[in-house]
């Protein structure tokens, strides 16, 4: 591992608890799951579950497994307790067919060259019914330096994520934008520094943010998340997708009629 990566990983542990982006996008997925989840409490995958700070929210949601493709990142959630981790790859995914009643995957498959494969490896893992949630950056045209240092490989828009996501046989549930209210504000910093030229050097992935900002920014973007459980967001910095593995049309008859002779034998 570069010097590079590990201090990310270093700079993602100190402060993703309390930073307002991470602590945002975790109750985002964490609401997504309660919401809209069938089964529950089950088995649930962080898929680039980075130092662990989602795996802890998970186990308030069910039984949480966590894999990464860095060793670095699964020391730091075996520190904090967790127990349950794999060291993988998304294109290849170390797990047998049908085994999780949920997945989460915050921003992971923007850094992946094959991500139609690897939603198909999601799609392989899950049971019948189970969740995926999956959050990538939005927009090709806000690619910056910062996408180029962390790796990515493409930024979405939302009918290349639907697309990628039924193509591996995936329901859509739900897929807004998101982070729209600071899209116009981003928007006008990455115009301004292509208009004049200017490459910003992005020392810290996961800048530091003063206390009271950090509130004031939690507050925007949860309100803005609170209103997305009615609105699909037609422009965003991010994407936010929920999807589902349809039921086989055997198992819903058969689901049908194990009901039908419960209701029948109380009678």
């Amino acid at each position: 591992m570069s010097q590079m990566q590990k201090s990310f990983y270093d700079e993602l542990y100190r402060r993703e608890k309390d930073h307002w982006w991470f602590a945002c996008r975790r109750r985002l997925a964490s609401d997504a799951l309660r919401r809209y989840r069938v089964k529950t409490p089950g088995r649930i995958l962080d898929m680039g579950c980075g130092t662990g700070a989602m795996l802890d929210e998970l186990c308030d949601l069910g039984t949480a497994f966590g894999l990464d493709i860095s060793a670095t990142a699964l020391s730091y959630c075996a520190a904090s307790g967790h127990t349950r981790l794999a060291l993988g790859v998304g294109e290849n995914l170390p797990c047998r067919a049908n085994t999780f009643d949920g997945i989460v995957s915050l921003d992971v498959i923007e850094h992946i060259e094959e991500d139609g494969r690897v939603l198909q490896n999601l799609f392989r893992i899950c049971h019948e019914g189970a969740l995926v949630i999956i959050t990538v950056p939005a927009t090709p045209w806000l690619w910056t330096t910062r996408d180029d240092r962390l790796g990515h490989k493409r930024r979405y828009t939302r009918p290349l994520l639907l697309e990628v996501a039924r193509g591996a046989g995936f329901e859509v549930v739900k897929c807004s934008y998101y982070c729209v209210f600071f899209f116009p504000l981003v928007a006008a910093v990455v115009s301004l520094n292509r208009l004049l030229g200017r490459k910003p050097d992005v020392r810290d992935d996961v800048p530091s943010v003063n206390p009271l900002l950090n509130v004031i920014l939690s507050v925007v973007l949860r309100a803005e998340q609170w209103l997305m459980r009615w609105v699909n967001y037609p422009f965003g910095v991010s994407l936010f997708c929920v999807l589902r593995k349809p039921v086989a049309p055997a198992n819903r008859t058969s689901s049908a009629d194990r009901k039908s002779t419960r209701l029948n034998s109380s009678h």
